[in-house]
């Protein structure tokens, strides 16, 4: 069985809502925990396990979001 490959206009649209959530979190509270898993999520989804540790470790008050995030991450150590 062949994968069909989703194409470079795919990828290009996700680093471009990437970017696009890196600019609306500038603009928001330090820690936001909503945008900030989105993030993370994204740098897991793409086996940046490192940024995503970063980025989950700057939110103050982790909730139900980041705790299954940072389980995911730290799962294969």
């Amino acid at each position: 069985d062949l994968v069909r490959s989703r194409g470079l206009g795919d990828v290009y649209k996700r680093q471009t809502y990437a970017f696009q959530l890196l600019r609306y979190a500038n603009n928001q509270e330090p820690g936001n925990e909503q945008i900030v898993c989105m993030l993370a999520d994204m740098c897991i989804q793409y086996g940046n396990i490192e940024s995503a540790k970063k980025l989950l470790e700057t939110i103050e008050k982790p909730g139900r979001i980041t705790e299954v995030l940072l389980r995911k991450v730290y799962s294969d150590e």
